[in-house]
């Protein structure tokens, strides 16, 4: 491993480790995406509103998930960075034993306050019944949808992405092959989404323990001494993951807000368009995500190695290729968006709202890097203060605001706008904390 970090070109580390890790990230997308083309097409427009009212507590899910395995993915690049591969394998065995402690928690809170929660997220008597019909499920098999999220990217983190591009693999080919079967073969409808979805992620997380505890390729093992509980090392990584949870939360009460302007302005077929959008959106936000993920292994290890130079090459060039892919995505979609559009829907009338919305909503595509690369780089050399402090100025200082002061004035396409203009303010805010730490490198050179 220390001549692959160390020594390897930068632009072939960061191919090796972001291609899995973007691969990985569309293909658990596809579970979403086969839900809504399914859904949208096969059930129709209001069970389409439903899943889009569940995308909160979705978020919070995988905010959960992102508290412990970002901090985790982080520590054990740094440890290995160190030489101190036992430290590594007690942060893996603590991150397990965490994730089924919370799973069982988050099961027992979600099967008694379900009804309750989804009248908070917005749902009336037309997307009541899709919704909880869809959670119900899920809420059950909890543990294997947070494992699965949580332990990939210490996959990564040890040296292995193809294996964690395996492991999504395994997710969405099981999805898309059960999703037709449930809802249409066997007429279950949304609950039939939800039951592919649960046995997918099953799979997952079977995979994964394979891994870490039989499988000869792995270079981390899951071990029963390290299951026990460390307080010390569990604070030090949600020290880290602070930052992704509050990004998540962030992002679901920002859907929160959406959903309910929507809704006020637009009624529930805005909230559809909304739902559509997001999945269009979030396939660039996972590559670009993708191209982060794969650079924080090799930014952890070199920043624990001392080796700075190496550092501020990673976040360079990850920088620009994040901008290059987001242009080309957004030319993309605008000379495509008419095919996009109708694998979701067969609506005339949600057709035409989604053309009016989505090149407005996407419009800063090419900028979405500098932030999202930005907030990973602080997390991967601990700088969890200012990772915190840009995903709560860009959710919560910046969009929030922009929504509720926008839909006053202009209605929906108000709410369209808010998101193009949080994105592009955050990304010069994002610039100046790159630029001032990157200073901060040259003083170590020096020292050094």
């Amino acid at each position: 491993m220390k001549l692959d970090f160390e020594n390897e070109k930068v632009n072939r580390l960061l191919i090796k480790y972001a291609v899995p890790s973007i691969i990985g990230g569309l293909v658990f997308a596809l579970y979403n995406i086969v839900d809504r083309i399914y859904i949208g097409r096969g059930v129709g427009t209001y069970a389409l509103s439903a899943l889009s009212l569940t995308f909160p507590l979705f978020n919070i899910i995988a905010g959960v998930t992102a508290f412990i395995s970002v901090g985790a993915t982080a520590k054990i690049g740094l440890k290995l960075g160190e030489r101190k591969k036992n430290e590594a394998e007690k942060i893996l065995g603590n991150v397990f034993s965490i994730f089924f402690v919370m799973s069982i928690i988050l099961t027992i809170l979600g099967n008694i306050y379900l009804d309750k929660l989804l009248y908070f997220l917005g749902a009336n008597e037309t997307t009541f019944s899709f919704a909880r019909d869809y959670l119900k499920i899920l809420i059950n098999v909890l543990f294997f949808m947070l494992f699965p999220f949580g332990l990939i990217g210490l996959m990564q983190a040890e040296g292995n992405p193809k294996k964690s591009m395996i492991a999504g693999l395994i997710g969405a080919i099981a999805n898309l092959l059960l999703d037709p079967l449930f809802i249409f073969y066997f007429n279950l409808g949304i609950k039939g989404a939800s039951l592919a979805t649960a046995l997918s992620n099953i799979l997952v997380a079977l995979f994964v323990i394979h891994h870490f505890t039989i499988s000869k390729k792995r270079n981390l093992t899951l071990k029963k001494e390290n299951l026990v509980l460390n307080i010390k090392l569990v604070t030090e990584v949600m020290k880290i993951g602070i930052s992704p949870f509050l990004r998540k939360i962030a992002t679901s009460i920002t859907i929160l807000v959406i959903n309910k302007s929507l809704i006020n302005y637009g009624g529930s077929s805005s909230v559809a368009v909304l739902g559509i959008i997001d999945t269009i959106s979030s396939i660039i936000f996972i590559v670009i995500m993708g191209i982060s993920e794969g650079a924080q292994p090799i930014i952890s290890y070199n920043y624990g190695a001392k080796n700075y130079k190496r550092v501020k090459e990673t976040i360079s060039k990850a920088l620009i290729i994040s901008f290059i892919i987001g242009t080309i995505a957004l030319i993309s979609v605008y000379y495509s968006q008419n095919y996009i559009i109708y694998l979701f829907t067969k609506d005339i009338k949600l057709e035409k709202e989604i053309k009016d919305a989505l090149i407005i909503y996407m419009l800063m595509t090419p900028l979405l890097g500098f932030h999202t690369l930005g907030v990973n780089f602080f997390q991967a050399i601990d700088r969890s203060s200012i990772a915190v402090f840009l995903n709560l100025f860009r959710k919560v200082f910046l969009l929030i605001p922009l929504i509720i002061i926008l839909s006053k004035f202009f209605g929906t396409i108000g709410i369209w706008y808010a998101n193009p203009l949080s994105d592009f303010i955050s990304t010069f805010v994002t610039f100046y904390f790159l630029k001032r730490e990157f200073k901060i490198f040259k003083i170590y050179n020096k020292i050094s």
